[in-house]
């Protein structure tokens, strides 16, 4: 949640709304490895090691092409050339495949907003709805029993719906400690939006959206993750950072912090 973290992930894919970066792990950054290592399963290469190593040697010349005749290098030189045409052509398709997922999101807005109506207990879930969700759950387990329709009581609020969806995603859910889950407690709603298209980098924002609590000040927190103007060689975006809002922490409430609590001894005098 803090401000100007370079994110990255273990592939050099740039995050997306449904690939959004979990940890501060950058390709390059290997572990050293010891000068005479020895043959026990513990000292094997990780793929940290690897990928730090092979990053170490990008961009570097092997001499290869130094050595080829001149008239091979103005083909090479070429290739480039056309290299760059499709670069700029992928980099058209990226954009607006950009501008297709800002339209469809304009369209799922209301459903968003129906979202949160019913899980704030702001809105009753509609009979229609709680059978669509039925069917669902039926096609997705087959010994799925359905609640009767004559079963007594109205539909109600969903308590704690963030935090137990956070528990339950396979990337964060060994990442949210007990202290963490004091605070997601009050997390009432999570939004994905994008950045204007006049912006001079293309990205995303999430808004993460809190009731009052003993934590922090902020009613809104915000995560803006930034990609390049061009896209890479892979054809996709690639990130450049991410923009979190500063944390108005309460008094001793700092989760990021860990704080120790001395006793003093009382002492009496004889």
């Amino acid at each position: 949640m803090s401000s100007n973290l370079p994110i990255s992930q273990s592939d050099i894919t740039a995050p997306t709304p449904q690939n959004t970066p979990l940890t501060q792990a950058p390709i390059a950054l290997g572990l050293s490895r010891p000068t005479v290592p020895d043959i026990s399963e513990d000292s094997e290469p990780t793929e940290t090691d690897v990928q730090g190593r092979l990053a170490d040697l990008v961009g570097k010349s092997s001499g290869y092409i130094e050595s080829l005749p001149v008239e091979v290098k103005k083909s090479i030189e070429a290739l480039k050339g056309v290299q760059v045409k499709q670069n700029e052509l992928q980099n058209q398709f990226r954009r607006e495949c950009l501008e297709l997922e800002k339209k469809y999101l304009e369209l799922q807005k209301p459903l968003y907003e129906r979202r949160l109506a019913i899980i704030s207990g702001a809105a009753k879930a509609t009979q229609e709805e709680i059978d669509a969700g039925t069917q669902a759950s039926q096609k997705d387990n087959e010994e799925y029993t359905p609640i009767p329709a004559d079963a007594p009581g109205e539909p109600a609020p969903i308590p704690e719906f963030w935090l137990t969806a956070l528990r339950n995603h396979v990337g964060l859910s060994e990442l949210i400690t007990e202290r963490d889950a004091a605070a997601l407690k009050h997390l009432t709603d999570i939004r994905l939006s994008y950045l204007p298209s006049d912006q001079p980098k293309p990205g995303f924002k999430i808004t993460f959206h809190f009731s009052p609590n003993e934590y922090f000040e902020n009613e809104i927190l915000e995560k803006t993750y930034l990609y390049q103007e061009e896209v890479g060689y892979s054809g996709d975006f690639v990130y450049d950072r991410a923009i979190g809002t500063e944390i108005k922490w309460k008094e001793d409430k700092d989760l990021t912090k860990e704080f120790e609590i001395k006793k003093q001894r009382n002492k009496s005098r004889l």
